[in-house]
């Protein structure tokens, strides 16, 4: 896993962000992990989410 990692780092950006946008994250699908709760995926589409940000959903 940490090999993975690093390679995903090391790939460059595919787009730019805007910081100042609001965030607009499109949830393409979803999955029940044990002992951990459900998990999202999907496509940011505007904006940037950073580790520990709080989003809303609706």
């Amino acid at each position: 896993m940490p090999l993975l990692r690093t390679f995903l780092n090391l790939l460059p950006s595919v787009g730019t962000y805007d910081v100042n946008e609001p965030v607009e994250f499109q949830i393409t699908d979803t999955f029940s992990v044990p002992f951990v709760g459900t998990v999202v995926s999907g496509t940011l589409l505007t904006g940037v989410i950073h580790t520990g940000d709080a989003l809303w959903l609706g």
